[in-house]
C-alpha cells in the first residue's frame, strides 16, 4: 500500500468520526433547529427587503441561541454549512462565550465566506466578519448592564488586537484601525502599517497619538496625509496645506484645515467657500460636511451663511443652532427658504432623526421669531418642494388658510406631479371650501387622471372627492 493511499484511508476514518461525534453531540430538537438552517442560503438579519418582513432563518437562529448549550454550539462550529457556522458564531457571541478569539483566529485561517442579508442590503462576507460584526455592534437586547458592555469592549479588543497584527481584510482591518483611539500599546503596529504598508486609515490613526516625531513621516505622504493631518493639527501642517488650496477639494481637505478651528482656519474656509460656491454642489458639501463635524463657535456666522445661499445643513446643526442662537439665526433660516437655491440637507447617518425634520424645525423657528414670513415662505416653496417637504408647506396653508396660496397650488397641480404630491396639494386646494375653484381642479385632475388614478390612491381620491362633494 503507497503513501496517497494510507493517507486517502485516514482521510476518510477521521471524517467518519467526526460526523458520529457531530451527530452524537446534538438532541433531536436541536437537530431538527439545524437542519432546517442548514436549508438556507445565507446568513439573514432580523428583517429582510423593503417591506421588513421577518427572516424565517433568524427565528430558527433565536431559537437555536435559546435552546442549545454551550458544546452544542462548539460542535456546530464544524458544520458543513457555512450558515449554520455563521448563525452558531452569532448565538456564541449573544450567549457570551468566554473564547470567541479562538473562533475568530479559525474564521481567519479558513477564509470561508458565506452570503448574508440585512434589510435590502445583500453581499458576501467572511465568517470572521459577521462574527466580529455581531462584537462591534451587539444586539440591545443583549447589552443591558455594565457587564454586559463590558464584555463586548473587552471582545472587541482581543479581535482588533489579532487583526491589527494579521494586516488581512480591509473592512477589518479599517474598523480595527477605527476603534483603536491611540491605544499606546498598538502605536508600533500602527506605525509600521502606515508606513510600510501605506495604509492610509493606519496613517490617519498614527496621527491621533499626536507625537512630535511623527510629522515629518505624515507630511512625506503629501496630499495622502489630509485626512491624518485632521486629526493632528499641528501648525507644522498649515503652510502644507495652504499651499494646496487652490486645488484641493475634497472632504479630507477641508476637514483637515477645519481641525485647527482658530481664525485662520475660519478666514481659509471663508475663502474657500466664496470659490466652491460658485462651482458644483459637491465642494459646498463637503465643506460644510467638514465644518460640522469639527464644529466650533466660531464656525456659527460661515455655517449660517452656507445655509441662507445653498439651503446646505443637516439636523444635528440645525438642532445646534436652535438651542444656542434660535433668533440670531431667524433671518438666516427665512432668506434661505426664500432662495431659489436646491435644498441640499444632509443625512446624518446613525441619528434617530432625519433630514425630513429640518423643514418642520425651520418653520417652527420662523413662526416664533418671524410668524408674518410664513406665508412667504410657504408660497414660494409650493412650486419646488417635493414630498415630505412639500407637506410641511401644506399642512401649514391649510392650518393658517393662506388664501394668496390658491393661485400657486393650481400652478402646481398643473405640473408633472407624483400621486402623493397630487394628492396633498389636492387636499389643500379643497380645504379652502372655494367652490370657485372645482371647475379648474376637476379640469387639472380628467387631464391627469392616469397618474394619480391608480392602486391605493384611487380609494384616497375618492374618499377626498365625496367628502367635498366633488364628482370625478
Amino acid at each position: 500500500m503507497n503513501l496517497k493511499s494510507v493517507k486517502v484511508i485516514v482521510y476518510v476514518v477521521l471524517l467518519f468520526s467526526c460526523t458520529q461525534m457531530f451527530g452524537q453531540n446534538l438532541r433531536p430538537e436541536i437537530k431538527k433547529i439545524v437542519e432546517v438552517i442548514s436549508k438556507g442560503e445565507q446568513v439573514e438579519g432580523l428583517r429582510l427587503g423593503i417591506a421588513g418582513s421577518r427572516s424565517i432563518l433568524y427565528s430558527r437562529f433565536e431559537k437555536l441561541k435559546e435552546n442549545a448549550t454551550e458544546k452544542e454550539l462548539l460542535s456546530l462550529l464544524e458544520h458543513k454549512s457555512a450558515v449554520v457556522k455563521g448563525y452558531t458564531a452569532w448565538a456564541l457571541a449573544e450567549k457570551k462565550y468566554h473564547d470567541l478569539e479562538s473562533i475568530f483566529k479559525t474564521f481567519l485561517k479558513t477564509k470561508e465566506t458565506v452570503q448574508t442579508q440585512s434589510g435590502c442590503i445583500v453581499s458576501e462576507d467572511l465568517l470572521a466578519g459577521i462574527l466580529y460584526s455581531k462584537v462591534l455592534y451587539p444586539s440591545n437586547k443583549v447589552v443591558v448592564t455594565d457587564a454586559d458592555k463590558k464584555y463586548y469592549k473587552e471582545q472587541l479588543q482581543k479581535l482588533d488586537h489579532i487583526i491589527l497584527r494579521k494586516r488581512g481584510e480591509v473592512f477589518l482591518l479599517s474598523s480595527a484601525l477605527k476603534n483603536n483611539q491611540a491605544n499606546p500599546e498598538n502605536y508600533a503596529i500602527v506605525k509600521t502599517l502606515a508606513l510600510e504598508d501605506n495604509n492610509l486609515d493606519a496613517l490617519a490613526e498614527l496621527a491621533k497619538y499626536q507625537k512630535e516625531s511623527d510629522i515629518d513621516l505624515i507630511l512625506e505622504k503629501g496630499t495622502d496625509a489630509y485626512k491624518a493631518m485632521s486629526y493632528f493639527p499641528n501648525p507644522k501642517f498649515w503652510n502644507f496645506l495652504i499651499k494646496h488650496k487652490a486645488t484641493a477639494n475634497s472632504f479630507e481637505y477641508f476637514k483637515a484645515i477645519a481641525a485647527f478651528q482658530n481664525d485662520d482656519a475660519v478666514n481659509t474656509l471663508t475663502s474657500i467657500y466664496k470659490t466652491v460656491r460658485k462651482e458644483k454642489r459637491k465642494g459646498v458639501t463637503n465643506l460644510t460636511k467638514a465644518i460640522l463635524e469639527l464644529y466650533c463657535p466660531k464656525y456659527k456666522k460661515l455655517s449660517l451663511q452656507i445655509f441662507e445661499e445653498t439651503k446646505t445643513i443637516n439636523i444635528t446643526h440645525l438642532r445646534r443652532l436652535l438651542k444656542i442662537a434660535p433668533e440670531e439665526s431667524t433671518p438666516y433660516f427665512v432668506n434661505g427658504l426664500l432662495s431659489d437655491s436646491e435644498n441640499n440637507f444632509l443625512e446624518d447617518y446613525f441619528k434617530f432623526e432625519t433630514k425630513d425634520s429640518i423643514v418642520p424645525l425651520l418653520l417652527k423657528n420662523i413662526k416664533k421669531y418671524q410668524p408674518k414670513k410664513i406665508p412667504e415662505i410657504c408660497i414660494h416653496n409650493v412650486s419646488s418642494a417635493k414630498f415630505m417637504e412639500l407637506t410641511t408647506f401644506l399642512d401649514i396653508i391649510i392650518e393658517n388658510k393662506i388664501e394668496t396660496a390658491k393661485k400657486p397650488l393650481l400652478q402646481r397641480l398643473q405640473k408633472k406631479t407624483y400621486p402623493f404630491e397630487t394628492f396633498h396639494l389636492t387636499r389643500t386646494l379643497l380645504s379652502f371650501e372655494d367652490k370657485s375653484l372645482h371647475k379648474e381642479i376637476k379640469e387639472t385632475l380628467l387631464a391627469s387622471r392616469e397618474k394619480w388614478d391608480r392602486g391605493n390612491w384611487s380609494a384616497a381620491f375618492k374618499e377626498l372627492f365625496e367628502k367635498y362633494g366633488i364628482n370625478i
